[in-house]
């Protein structure tokens, strides 16, 4: 069995959930475990951060960025912050998405509300 995950060159972050294109079939395997995709069939990588979120904010960004997956989103319990336009460095964008607003999402030509995504925190 092969297991789904995003390695990003030498390294195997593992997104808590990712969106692939639909129809799209990995291009390879590392280890003969986990299979590999073309970073044009990743449409969002996500992680879920409260005690990472400097690591998903920084070291993350970068790995996602330098493979080429184009948008990645760090949610946390106070906002989502959406990375898009992939450089060898990370993303030349970050945007920041409060409760409240909603979030284009132009893979389905629709938004989805940040408190749809993440609870209201009180206090």
């Amino acid at each position: 069995m092969t297991t789904a995950t995003l390695p990003t060159g030498e390294s195997l972050p593992d997104p808590d959930c990712w969106v692939r294109r639909a129809g799209a079939d990995p291009v390879g395997t590392v280890a003969a475990r986990l299979s590999v995709w073309d970073a044009a069939d990743v449409l969002l990588a996500v992680e879920a951060a409260d005690e990472t979120t400097i690591q998903d904010l920084n070291v993350k960004t970068r790995l996602y960025g330098q493979a080429g997956y184009p948008v990645y989103w760090v949610v946390t319990q106070r906002a989502i912050y959406e990375h898009t336009g992939p450089i060898p460095t990370g993303y030349r964008t970050r945007v920041e998405y409060l409760h409240g607003e909603r979030i284009p999402v132009p893979y389905t030509a629709s938004e989805l509300a940040v408190d749809d995504l993440i609870a209201a925190h009180s206090g």
